[in-house]
């Protein structure tokens, strides 16, 4: 336990370990941050076809008591 301190060895022996790992690691935050990517782009397209829809229905209510009764004077 007198090399506690002695980074030379253990660091050249963990070298093979430590790359993959890190690079497994790089993939995972990589591929978190695709899949968050992808949830806001389908929160802002479910977002976007609710405003639609809301939109459409403001339309046909709109537009359904003009046609309903056109002779309301």
């Amino acid at each position: 336990m007198s090399h506690i301190y002695d980074f030379s060895l253990p660091s050249l022996s963990l070298l093979p370990i430590a790359i993959p790992i890190a690079i497994a690691i790089a993939i995972a935050i990589a591929i978190a941050i695709a899949i968050a990517i992808a949830i806001a782009i389908a929160i802002a397209i479910a977002i976007a076809i609710a405003i639609a829809i809301a939109i459409a229905i403001a339309i046909a209510i709109a537009i359904c008591p003009a046609s309903a009764s056109p002779s309301k004077s």
